[in-house]
Protein backbone atom coordinates (compact mmCIF):
# COMPACT_ATOMS: atom_id res chain seq x y z
CA UNK A 1 0.00 0.00 0.00
CA UNK A 2 1.03 3.54 -0.70
CA UNK A 3 -0.88 6.46 0.82
CA UNK A 4 -0.08 10.11 0.42
CA UNK A 5 -0.26 13.49 -1.24
CA UNK A 6 0.79 12.58 -4.77
CA UNK A 7 -0.09 15.89 -6.48
CA UNK A 8 -1.13 13.61 -9.32
CA UNK A 9 -4.54 14.17 -10.88
CA UNK A 10 -6.05 11.05 -12.43
CA UNK A 11 -9.61 11.95 -13.38
CA UNK A 12 -11.36 8.53 -13.54
CA UNK A 13 -8.35 6.63 -14.85
CA UNK A 14 -6.94 3.64 -12.99
CA UNK A 15 -3.74 1.64 -13.27
CA UNK A 16 -5.67 -1.60 -13.74
CA UNK A 17 -7.17 -2.02 -17.17
CA UNK A 18 -10.92 -2.48 -16.92
CA UNK A 19 -11.10 -1.48 -13.24
CA UNK A 20 -13.51 1.46 -13.09
CA UNK A 21 -13.30 4.19 -10.48
CA UNK A 22 -15.18 7.43 -10.02
CA UNK A 23 -13.73 10.87 -9.32
CA UNK A 24 -15.22 14.28 -8.61
CA UNK A 25 -12.05 15.70 -10.15
CA UNK A 26 -12.46 15.63 -13.95
CA UNK A 27 -8.86 16.70 -14.58
CA UNK A 28 -5.82 14.53 -15.22
CA UNK A 29 -2.26 15.83 -15.45
CA UNK A 30 1.20 14.62 -16.46
CA UNK A 31 2.04 13.61 -12.87
CA UNK A 32 -1.10 11.49 -12.90
CA UNK A 33 -0.05 9.75 -16.11
CA UNK A 34 3.40 9.02 -14.68
CA UNK A 35 1.92 7.71 -11.43
CA UNK A 36 -0.53 5.44 -13.28
CA UNK A 37 2.23 4.05 -15.47
CA UNK A 38 4.40 3.34 -12.38
CA UNK A 39 1.48 1.81 -10.47
CA UNK A 40 0.60 -0.42 -13.41
CA UNK A 41 4.21 -1.61 -13.72
CA UNK A 42 4.32 -2.76 -10.09
CA UNK A 43 0.72 -4.00 -9.85
CA UNK A 44 -0.94 -1.24 -7.82
CA UNK A 45 -4.47 0.12 -8.21
CA UNK A 46 -6.13 3.33 -7.00
CA UNK A 47 -8.57 2.96 -4.11
CA UNK A 48 -10.06 6.47 -4.37
CA UNK A 49 -13.49 6.19 -5.96
CA UNK A 50 -13.40 2.39 -6.19
CA UNK A 51 -14.51 1.20 -2.74
CA UNK A 52 -17.53 1.34 -0.49
CA UNK A 53 -17.48 4.65 1.37
CA UNK A 54 -15.97 6.61 -1.53
CA UNK A 55 -17.94 5.49 -4.58
CA UNK A 56 -18.09 9.09 -5.84
CA UNK A 57 -14.34 9.75 -5.64
CA UNK A 58 -14.52 12.60 -3.15
CA UNK A 59 -12.34 15.70 -3.30
CA UNK A 60 -9.24 15.42 -1.08
CA UNK A 61 -7.76 18.92 -1.44
CA UNK A 62 -9.18 22.45 -1.36
CA UNK A 63 -7.07 25.49 -2.18
CA UNK A 64 -7.60 28.73 -0.31
CA UNK A 65 -6.09 30.78 -3.13
CA UNK A 66 -9.00 30.17 -5.53
CA UNK A 67 -7.20 27.40 -7.40
CA UNK A 68 -10.15 25.09 -6.78
CA UNK A 69 -10.21 21.54 -5.54
CA UNK A 70 -8.87 18.18 -6.62
CA UNK A 71 -8.27 14.52 -5.82
CA UNK A 72 -4.50 14.42 -5.27
CA UNK A 73 -4.27 12.48 -2.00
CA UNK A 74 -4.36 8.84 -3.03
CA UNK A 75 -4.33 5.31 -1.66
CA UNK A 76 -2.72 2.72 -3.93
CA UNK A 77 -3.03 -0.97 -3.12
CA UNK A 78 -2.00 -4.30 -4.57
CA UNK A 79 -4.52 -6.75 -5.99
CA UNK A 80 -3.44 -9.32 -3.40
CA UNK A 81 -5.07 -7.30 -0.60
CA UNK A 82 -8.10 -5.95 -2.49
CA UNK A 83 -10.44 -8.49 -0.88
CA UNK A 84 -9.16 -7.44 2.54
CA UNK A 85 -10.11 -3.77 2.14
CA UNK A 86 -13.66 -3.53 3.44
CA UNK A 87 -13.95 0.25 3.32
CA UNK A 88 -12.13 3.32 2.08
CA UNK A 89 -13.44 6.76 2.92
CA UNK A 90 -12.47 10.37 2.31
CA UNK A 91 -13.79 12.47 5.19
CA UNK A 92 -15.51 15.72 4.34
CA UNK A 93 -14.08 19.10 5.20
CA UNK A 94 -16.72 19.84 7.88
CA UNK A 95 -14.20 18.98 10.59
CA UNK A 96 -12.16 22.03 9.63
CA UNK A 97 -13.29 25.24 11.29
CA UNK A 98 -11.72 27.57 8.75
CA UNK A 99 -10.24 27.11 5.35
CA UNK A 100 -7.89 30.08 5.75
CA UNK A 101 -5.16 27.94 4.27
CA UNK A 102 -5.09 25.03 1.88
CA UNK A 103 -6.62 21.88 3.27
CA UNK A 104 -6.20 18.17 2.71
CA UNK A 105 -8.95 15.83 3.85
CA UNK A 106 -8.40 12.85 6.10
CA UNK A 107 -8.74 9.42 4.54
CA UNK A 108 -9.60 6.22 6.39
CA UNK A 109 -9.59 2.60 5.34
CA UNK A 110 -10.37 -0.70 7.03
CA UNK A 111 -8.41 -3.86 6.34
Amino acid sequence: MVLGDANARLSQHNAAVGRRRESKDPVSNNKGKVLLRWASEIGLQVANGAFSGDRGGEITFISSSNHGSSVIDLLLYSQSISCSISSFRVLDFAHMHSLACTAHSYMTFII
